[in-house]
């Protein structure tokens, strides 16, 4: 444990729900001055965010202890209400914020260890170091394109392991940075770069969307109701009368309610 770098800091959601003060947390590298940032499949449609990052929770805290029964028979559930679980496979699961979306924590079940998501740390002035931070990228292949790798120059890794979060086991120990492998990422395009539909969705596959590239239709207003029926903009607005220096409404130009049908037995 001695070769963790470990702050003492409070975690917060944007709505404030899911929180805690002064927790100790672990680098999952040897210097707080690295930062490592998993580009992976997993992590990019599970979080919707183009990478993830995480602290390693060492101290046991009352808000995020397990204290109730899974499906997988140990105590590996959260107490926090507001928290929400998303099984990402029987040893992994992540957790959000059920008011505001942020996303939490992940959950090792096997090892039952936390890992907690750095964008929740709450930065104080005591935090923040003069020197610079390098960033050190996994699973960069996994994007085609080399994602928020190709502004961020680096590190990869070369272990060869498909997560971050993979390189996490049950004793604690670091990433070494023996493990990483200095080298331009981000370069190579994809194969399919020039296409113009670009297929989006979240890892269960819930919700799903194609995106398209824009054309000159794009600049044209569009709704999908006649304004006659649906008026884009709803409020009647007033216009100046230049005859009388006055101000009149205008007319409405949408239909008028239709009225209620009774139905006679």
């Amino acid at each position: 444990m001695s070769e963790h770098s470990t702050i003492t800091a409070s975690i917060s959601c944007l709505c404030g729900k899911v929180s805690s003060q002064q927790i100790a947390l672990a680098s999952l590298v040897k210097s707080l001055n690295e930062v490592p940032l998993c580009h992976c499949s997993a992590c990019r449609t599970t979080s919707g965010v183009l990478c993830t990052s995480y602290y390693s929770l060492l101290t046991p805290d009352p808000t995020l202890q397990p204290h109730l029964k899974s499906q997988y028979g140990d105590d590996q559930l959260v107490s926090n209400p507001y928290l929400r679980e998303y099984v990402e496979s029987p040893r992994l699961s992540r957790w959000f914020c059920g008011v505001c979306g942020a996303h939490a924590l992940t959950q090792l079940k096997p090892e039952n260890r936390y890992l907690i998501a750095a964008g929740l740390v709450v930065p104080t002035a005591s935090s923040m170091s003069d020197s610079e931070c390098v960033a050190v990228h996994w699973c960069v292949g996994e994007t085609h394109d080399g994602g928020l790798s190709v502004f961020m120059p680096g590190s990869a890794d070369s272990g060869g392991i498909a997560c971050l979060i993979g390189s996490v086991d049950a004793a604690n120990t670091p990433i070494t940075r023996s493990t990483m492998l200095e080298h331009d990422v981000g370069e190579n395009k994809t194969e399919n770069s020039d296409e113009d539909i670009l297929q989006a969705q979240c890892h269960c596959g819930g919700t799903s969307f194609t995106v398209t590239r824009p054309n000159d239709k794009s600049k044209a207003p569009w709704s999908p109701w006649p304004d006659m029926i649906v008026p884009i903009i709803p409020v009647l607005q007033r216009i100046p009368n230049t005859s009388n220096g006055g101000s009149v409404p205008t007319t409405p130009s949408t239909l008028p309610a239709p009225a209620p049908v009774t139905h006679v037995d």
